[in-house]
């Protein structure tokens, strides 16, 4: 799984995401799947391989579909670091660890963004309700898939516990 799991995760999400998610956009927003695998792999596996998934990812994503190839993989090389520097400070069995870090991650790459592009000398269209909308989407698509990677990050043992609403009260599930 060490090289053959991350680049198929690679491979599906630059498809999903090229296809069956143009589709799905809510105001004009898509998740940013690439974005969202390099934050919740960071989160497991921390900052020195985040960073690497990040510059790779980010990589392969430029030579697909950026017109500058490299600013992805420095930004999202910068994301893995960032949020991997939490992997040993924060409690990842909470479920609100990723959603939150995916909203950080959201940010840092929006932020470093727009500085690229300043440098760039390209403008970028800044509309907030876009932003919170990717901030959203990205959260959601985080919540659904954590557990999995929670599972690959720590060799199968799973302990994210997911709230659930069993008759009138709410109980956790692992």
């Amino acid at each position: 799984m060490q090289i053959i799991g991350p680049a198929a995760l690679l491979l599906v999400s630059l498809v999903m995401e090229s296809t069956v998610l143009e589709s799905l956009k809510i105001f004009g927003v898509k998740p940013d799947l690439v974005l969202v695998w390099v934050v919740l792999l960071a989160l497991v596996w921390g900052p020195r391989r985040g960073a690497v998934v990040g510059f790779l990812f980010g990589f392969v994503e430029d030579l697909f579909f950026a017109k500058y190839i490299g600013v992805n993989a420095l930004v999202k090389m910068a994301v893995g670091f960032i949020i991997g520097l939490g992997e040993g400070r924060l409690v990842k069995e909470n479920i609100i660890v990723p959603v939150i870090a995916v909203i950080t991650g959201s940010l840092v790459f929006w932020l470093s963004t727009l500085v690229l592009d300043f440098y760039l000398g390209r403008l970028l269209n800044f509309d907030l309700s876009i932003l919170l909308a990717s901030f959203l989407y990205n959260s959601v698509v985080a919540l659904v898939s954590y557990r999995q990677f929670y599972k690959l990050g720590t060799n199968g043992e799973t302990k994210v516990e997911v709230p659930v609403m069993e008759g009138a009260r709410w109980t956790k599930r692992g």
